[in-house]
């Protein structure tokens, strides 16, 4: 059962960038950003990610992720894990994509290895977030605050495998 879920939210995530890739260029570029890469750190559960979000109408951007996270101080002693993750935003108060506050969708599937153990583990984060992308010129400072319920798909790790709520901050380039 846990191996048809990773197949759908694999599936779902390339019908979500082919979607994406082949979207009309005709959302004008009001503010001189459609694109925007940043790197960041978060607490739990994942230790470094890096992130590439692109504009896709006149009031949402999708944000694509991959995600690096190592035994540390967080209590997931002994495990090493690398992940994807997808976030749908909508941006509110008249901001335009790519700057200023968003809230919205987010899902991510991180893949856990302990070498120690020989143990494996699939965690699944759904949830939301809410953020504020502010822009320097084409430097990106953004604030996030991440959601997440984690489900767990094979060895249960405590840490993930429940309610998440942790702050994330990323800098990046916009163009």
């Amino acid at each position: 059962m846990t191996k048809r879920i990773s197949t759908l939210l694999a599936a779902a995530l390339a019908v979500v960038i082919i979607i994406v890739a082949s979207a009309p260029s005709s959302y004008a570029q009001r503010d001189g950003h459609d694109i925007a890469v940043g790197a960041g750190f978060a607490s739990i559960p994942v230790l470094a990610m890096g992130q590439y979000e692109l504009r896709i109408g006149d009031d949402a951007s999708l944000a694509l992720r991959a995600l690096y996270g190592a035994k540390t101080d967080t209590g997931i002693v002994g495990y090493t894990g690398f992940g994807i993750g997808a976030a749908y935003r909508f941006f509110i108060n008249n901001d335009i994509p790519v700057r200023g506050l968003s809230v919205g969708p987010a899902v991510d599937i991180i893949f856990y290895s302990n070498s120690t153990t020989n143990r494996t583990a699939r965690i699944i984060l759904l949830g939301g977030e809410a953020s504020y992308k502010l822009m320097l010129g084409s430097i990106s400072i953004e604030p996030q605050l991440s959601f997440r319920i984690g489900i767990s798909g094979g060895e249960s790790i405590s840490k993930l495998t429940s309610t998440l709520l942790y702050p994330v901050v990323l800098v990046g380039y916009a163009w």
